[in-house]
């Protein structure tokens, strides 16, 4: 009883000259203070972040500005999509999310392509608006959850939720062989150059294209190609 009684005094005199107990409490209240996010709150913010880290790449042939593909801001300037988006045009029209209600139209250059895997670089005017995505460190594997955005047959900025369903090498429709990752979510056309993050946001995968044979077959360039590409491609410039 004597000994939790000067344990009392000892706390009690720290107290009173600002020492650890008093830290303590401080700490305590401030943190009670601190306003805390929702997660609902928190989901908008990731997923629009997502959005604006998004581009549309635009066919305006027609008179109209319609999305056809996706890209993914992966510098202040630079833009990842799929190849066969791309082709052989040395110019890209393309806009943002905030520019395409207001039918604003930007311009980048193709500075880099490889067809074999599917993937192009774009070079752009130079916007710090947008928020840069980064290559995930993480390993990808099956069954883990996916979030993309694209256009899919025209419809700008849809967010779509996925799993990885199984890795694998294959061929595909363009191009060699190449590690991909199998998805199940509703991607359609339009998707292409898109981009599937893990769950931090971090760029996981590159749509490429889709298979017609079933439903939810998306298959995207695993992240180990896209580092690959961006190497050889950032060596050069």
């Amino acid at each position: 009883m004597k000994n939790i009684r000067n344990l009392i005094r000892i706390c009690l005199l720290t107290f009173l000259i600002g020492g650890c107990c008093s830290g303590t409490i401080v700490q305590e209240l401030s943190s009670i203070n601190e306003p805390e996010v929702s997660v609902v709150e928190k989901r908008k913010i990731d997923v629009e972040r997502l959005r604006q880290s998004t581009i549309a790449i635009i066919d305006n042939s027609q008179g109209m500005n319609i999305p056809v593909c996706t890209g993914v801001w992966v510098g202040k300037s630079e833009i990842l999509t799929a190849a066969h988006c791309v082709e052989d045009e040395l110019v890209i029209n393309y806009t943002t999310a905030d520019d395409f209600n207001q039918d604003k139209i930007r311009k980048a250059t193709l500075v880099g392509i490889d067809k074999e895997v599917d993937l192009a670089l774009l070079l752009a005017p130079s916007d710090d608006n947008h928020p840069v995505v980064i290559i995930s460190k993480e390993v990808t594997s099956t069954g883990d959850e996916l979030d993309i955005v694209g256009h899919p047959v025209g419809y700008a900025w849809t967010y779509m939720k996925g799993h990885v369903s199984a890795i694998r090498d294959m061929r595909g429709p363009v191009g060699r062989e190449k590690k991909v990752f199998q998805a199940s979510a509703s991607v359609w056309m339009g998707v292409s150059g898109g981009g599937a993050f893990d769950t931090n946001g971090n760029l996981v995968g590159i749509c490429s294209w889709i298979s017609k044979n079933g439903p939810n077959l998306a298959f995207f360039i695993h992240k180990d190609e896209l580092q690959d590409f961006l190497k050889k491609q950032y060596s050069k410039m």
